[in-house]
């Protein structure tokens, strides 16, 4: 899961510094660039909503359920999914 801090200064952050809703991510790939630094291939895959914090590990895990909300497809809608999957294919680089 992937949730998001309220304040982005914070380096370290606890429970009480981020949102409970966030959304749940799966890791695809880890990418060493050549620069040095580290990027993650990831995909998101629902809402979320944190349910409990579970104690104990260097970092921060969660218990977290599905947020399911109906959606209808109206011609609105698929006009905006054709907007953003028009503009991700024109930001690719060739």
């Amino acid at each position: 899961m992937s949730p998001h801090k309220k304040d982005p200064e914070v380096a370290d952050p606890g429970p009480e510094d981020l949102f409970k809703i966030g959304c749940e991510v799966a890791v695809g790939r880890v990418l060493h660039l050549p620069d040095g630094a580290t990027t993650v291939l990831s995909q998101g895959r629902r809402r979320v909503e944190i349910v409990e914090f579970i104690p104990g590990d260097t970092f921060l895990r969660a218990k977290a359920r599905p947020i399911f909300e109906p959606t209808e497809k109206t011609r609105e809608t698929e006009a905006l999914m054709r907007a953003v999957f028009g503009a991700l294919r024109k930001s690719r680089p060739a």
